[in-house]
């Protein structure tokens, strides 16, 4: 059964903590946000991410510009794939923190996603390190990713 798409915000005097949940699709209510300097927005739980839902995200994060500053985390590989490539998904203010990079192993057909985060496995204009990830069967994994379209965003 499908998560029914919500957003949770943990509002304080200098940030505001904004949990998304569900498919980001047609049926999304992007709700208005309390703005603070900081928006701290935990993409963790977000299950889909269509065109529609692209098209409201980008109108959505556009109430951030000016004098806020967005900070992503835990962004999945269905939003990242978007980020190099779709005009305003992620805006000026936004500074992706961490984000998802999907392993797989051809042998054992096993999958398993690495969260990349900032200052430990990559920094702002530079190339990815990634660790070395293996299967059940300790075999490594391979990068489940185009890393000169996955990872474009770092460059912007």
């Amino acid at each position: 059964m499908e998560v029914e798409f919500k957003i949770e915000q943990h509002v304080t005097p200098t940030a505001n903590r904004i949990d998304v949940q569900g498919p980001l699709d047609e049926n999304a209510n992007l709700p208005g946000v309390t703005l603070r300097p900081e928006i701290h927005l935990n993409l963790d739980k977000v299950t889909a991410f269509n065109a529609i839902g692209t098209r409201s995200w980008s109108l959505w994060v556009a109430q951030f510009q000016g004098s806020t500053k967005v900070l992503l985390t835990h962004c999945p590989f269905i939003m990242v794939k978007n980020f190099g490539s779709v005009r305003d998904l992620i805006t000026p203010e936004m500074e992706v923190i961490s984000f998802y990079v999907p392993f797989y192993s051809p042998q054992t057909g096993e999958s398993h996603n690495f969260l990349a985060v900032k200052g430990v496995n990559f920094s702002d204009g530079s190339i990815l390190t990634l660790p070395d990830v293996k299967d059940s069967e300790g075999r490594l994994m391979e990068p489940d990713i185009f890393p000169e379209t996955y990872l474009s965003f770092l460059k912007r």
